[in-house]
């Protein structure tokens, strides 16, 4: 069994000259997340060979719909849950399975995989850990997940007995609410309890390449180099793959895996007639042609434009290309097009035009005034529908009649959205986060961000804070996903914050300690009372250093 590694969490287990794709993302081929690209097919010398798809979870770098659109429709897809399943079921593949149902496949002769449920992602998707058997030889994938008693319990008769472990490459901090997966340290203590004979790391940090990006809170606050030399120091360095990707494990050599660089066998064309191209997936899929795995709003005509306007010639020749895409799974239509005059692409999609509905779903507006959107749109949009006469254009006339002034309404019920409280479930997930929070302080550490302005007492009326004005020590102002908001600070709480520099909470509270003369216990209840404060009112401003 040969494991290729190759980029991101994309893994193609190799058996016997066949192809299961695990997580694919198959726009890109080397997932330098922070280099821009524009999307072509990759490792096309695997096409030929696929014996089905495995999907771990729903997130988008993982369920990536313009790398499915690449593949043939009557592919077999393994989806972890139902969310999963109906995604792909949208994407128009005929045969997929529910692994949180069907929990072991057998896609191949001789390769066996098991899906085993882990705790939900954050934002509460169902996720899983696979295994993969062949041979004797066991590859587990457990990217993306959290370590849990559960998760131990389920591993616990594999462990010293698995030839390569994928996991983690550091952490998604805290992000909308709560932590995706292991952080560093905890993908060391995993790693330290299982005892795998290799271990590999797959997943976000990896991914990363060049400066970080300025304005933007950092998500994998952990180097990879520091994750490697922490499971190298563990396990000892002999343990640890260090190839970047793309590489290729193979698992046969049972004492010593042999670890290669990946190496093509043979390229085929970009496309082909059953075959659309990387950048009509992309584009039908609502994704950015430079960014991989980012998505744009259908609404946002100035994304849109940011994103495709210097291709907009080259997405007018995909139009015939965007139209079998439209035949083969409407439901994923994620085009500008579909949002504005989706009555008017389902009319003409049930008489058949596909000739109109290609001109139409290659328009690109360029504003998204009422006058730009009828110029750049409405107008083409029409001339389409009565270059390609059928039975059906007068019916197509007055459904795109109706779509331009629902268009008009449309930009009212966006701005009342915006102003929209959050959901119920929303608040429910903030709260499980900060009771953990709570719960594991001592050993986190928090660090304040950049992106916040601290104002002394002389300059605090420039804000306006709650906090009573003769205790007023200082005030923080922070950017958070929900505005700029500010937090009045008394001088024990100014004496934490300037603790907070990557310490653990312990550490915090012991030099807290040391400086107020006040006991421990009362300090760690000061420290972590002050740190969900800041968690509950500007969640982007503190980051967690591993």
């Amino acid at each position: 069994m040969l494991v290729h590694h190759l980029g991101h969490s994309f893994l193609a287990i190799e058996v016997d000259g066949n192809i299961l794709l695990v997580d694919p993302i198959l726009t890109h081929g080397s997932l330098r997340l922070r280099q821009p690209f524009v999307a072509r097919w990759a490792w096309p010398e695997l096409m030929d060979r696929i014996c089905g798809v495995v999907v771990s979870h729903s997130h988008g770098d993982h369920l990536h719909p313009p790398s499915l659109l690449g593949l043939d429709p009557a592919t077999t897809v393994f989806a972890f849950g139902e969310e999963s399943c109906q995604q792909v079921t949208t994407l128009g593949f005929r045969e997929v399975v529910d692994l949180n149902v069907q929990r072991e496949i057998s896609p191949v002769s001789g390769l066996d995989v098991k899906a085993i449920p882990a705790i939900d992602s954050a934002d509460g998707v169902h996720q899983c850990i696979l295994l993969f058997k062949f041979d004797g030889h066991i590859v587990l994938d457990a990217v993306d997940v959290r370590d849990t008693n559960e998760l131990r319990s389920s591993l616990d008769g594999l462990r010293g007995h698995i030839d390569v472990a994928f996991l983690p490459a550091g952490t998604s901090v805290q992000w909308e609410g709560g932590w995706n997966q292991m952080d560093a340290d905890a993908a060391v203590a995993f790693a330290a309890w299982l005892a795998p004979k290799r271990v590999a790391l797959a997943g976000g940090a990896i991914s990363m390449d060049g400066q970080p990006m300025l304005g933007f809170p950092e998500r994998y606050p952990a180097s990879l180099h520091s994750v490697i030399k922490a499971i190298a120091e563990t396990l000892g360095s002999e343990r640890i793959i260090v190839e970047p990707t793309p590489f290729s494990v193979d698992v046969s050599k049972f004492e010593s895996p042999r670890i290669c660089a990946f190496r093509p066998k043979h390229f085929t064309a970009a496309s082909s007639p059953s075959r659309p191209q990387a950048l009509a997936t992309t584009f039908f899929s609502g994704h950015d042609p430079r960014i991989p795995l980012e998505s744009l709003a259908q609404t946002n005509v100035a994304a849109w434009n940011a994103a495709w306007g210097e291709a907009r010639e080259t997405v007018r020749a995909l139009g015939p290309q965007l139209a079998l895409l439209n035949r083969r799974c409407p439901e994923a239509n994620c085009t500008p097009a579909q949002a504005l005059a989706s009555r008017t692409i389902t009319c003409l999609a049930r008489g058949g035009d596909d000739g109109a509905i290609a001109s139409i779903l290659s328009l690109l507006p360029q504003g998204d005034d009422p006058n730009s959107l009828d110029v750049s749109f409405f107008a083409p949009a029409e001339a389409a529908i009565r270059s390609h006469p059928s039975e059906k254009i007068a019916e197509a006339l007055l459904a795109l009649e109706v779509d331009r002034a629902l268009s008009l309404l449309r930009r009212e019920e966006h701005v009342m959205r915006r102003r929209a409280a959050p959901s119920q479930a929303q608040a429910d997930l903030r709260r499980e986060h900060l009771d953990r929070l709570a719960q594991e302080m001592p050993a986190r550490r928090p660090r304040l961000r950049s992106n916040h302005v601290l104002l002394g007492r002389d300059s605090a009326h420039l804000v306006a804070t709650d906090h009573k004005q003769d205790t007023l020590a200082a005030v923080l102002i922070a950017a958070s996903p929900s505005g700029i908001r500010s937090i009045g600070l008394d001088a024990t709480e100014l004496l934490i914050l300037d603790l907070l520099d990557g310490r653990t909470g312990s550490d915090v509270s012991s030099a807290l300690s040391e400086a107020t003369g006040l006991p421990e216990d009362v300090t760690m209840s000061a420290v972590t009372t002050f740190v969900l404060r800041v968690e509950a009112t500007m969640p982007a401003a503190i980051g967690w250093v591993s």
